[in-house]
């Protein structure tokens, strides 16, 4: 019996690890994606400025 909640306890470390993990990951990607949107829009802001002139 101790050696299953032992066992269990290790399982669920490891699980809030794992999701700590993809939490970061998903944060970074969030931040890759914001930074990848306003390039965009600058681009587009770009495009629009030339074609006026």
């Amino acid at each position: 019996m101790l050696f299953c909640m032992s066992e269990s306890r290790t399982k669920i470390k490891n699980i809030k690890e794992d999701l700590s993990s993809c939490k970061t990951l998903l944060h970074c990607k969030r931040d890759e994606l914001r930074k990848l949107w306003i390039e965009g829009v600058e681009q587009k802001t770009i495009a629009s400025l030339l074609d006026q002139m």
